[in-house]
């Protein structure tokens, strides 16, 4: 690597936090999720058999789904997270909203890719899936890149001007526009890309703030998703509530 390049990375690096205090963050659970559902796509995209017709359908229909939930995910830090940041600290969120710009051109690129793979030739659906693994693999990697600097610069920004209770006010307000299905398939990618200590503080606040029912379905919504014992951890963390 070039070694001004290198200074300028280190530079940067350096005015971020590398350890943070326990405060409410906005980004960390979803931003776990999206990373995994990420990964998980950009693998079977890779992995994908042009020639199954079955896998091909599966396989364009997770990355339609992951495409679907980028752009909510977008949506949602525009409506909320952006005006909180512009509103304490002005000019905070333009980095951020330009990021966000390029994000949703890119979404429109990847869909096109996928529905150029549904109607593409037989002979010509090798080359279409390649093409769409190159395009989602660079999509992968700007995020990445794009939500540490939210994790980062973004969450130092929220916790010198608002209080935990005031960022948990941003936070309802960005779930109060999360429909059931859509959270539903966020807990999927969420809960079972979590360490222990992370899923049993989600399910104890939810056991605490949800009706009954709606906390059993949910619980009955990730259990396929983790393996026996992280399984057991929960219930065992959970059992003492």
């Amino acid at each position: 690597m070039n070694t001004a390049v290198q200074l300028a990375i280190e530079k940067k690096e350096a005015t971020l936090p590398i350890t943070f205090a326990r405060r409410v963050d906005l980004y960390f659970f979803v931003h776990k999720g999206l990373c995994a559902f990420m990964c998980h796509a950009l693998t079977r995209v890779g992995q994908t058999d042009g020639d199954d017709q079955t896998e091909l359908r599966e396989t364009l229909s997770m990355v339609g789904d992951l495409l679907d939930m980028c752009e909510s995910h977008l949506q949602h830090e525009k409506n909320f997270i952006h005006p909180a940041l512009e509103a304490r600290q002005p000019g905070s969120s333009l980095l951020a909203a330009q990021n966000h710009d390029d994000h949703e051109n890119s979404l429109h690129v990847l869909r096109r890719s996928v529905d150029a793979i549904s109607v593409a030739q037989e002979k010509n659906r090798g080359r279409a899936l390649t093409d769409l693994y190159r395009l989602l693999a660079r999509f992968v990697a700007v995020n990445f890149e794009h939500m540490h600097e939210e994790e980062t610069a973004n969450n130092a920004i929220l916790w010198a001007h608002y209080s935990d209770s005031e960022i948990n006010d941003i936070l309802r307000l960005v779930m109060s526009a999360v429909s059931p299905q859509a959270y539903n398939k966020m807990l999927r990618w969420i809960v079972p890309h979590v360490s222990a200590s992370e899923r049993a503080a989600m399910f104890i606040g939810m056991k605490q703030s949800r009706p009954a029912t709606v906390f059993t379905q949910v619980l009955a919504h990730v259990k396929p998703h983790l393996a026996e014992s992280e399984w057991n951890k929960l219930m065992a963390a959970l059992a003492g509530v």
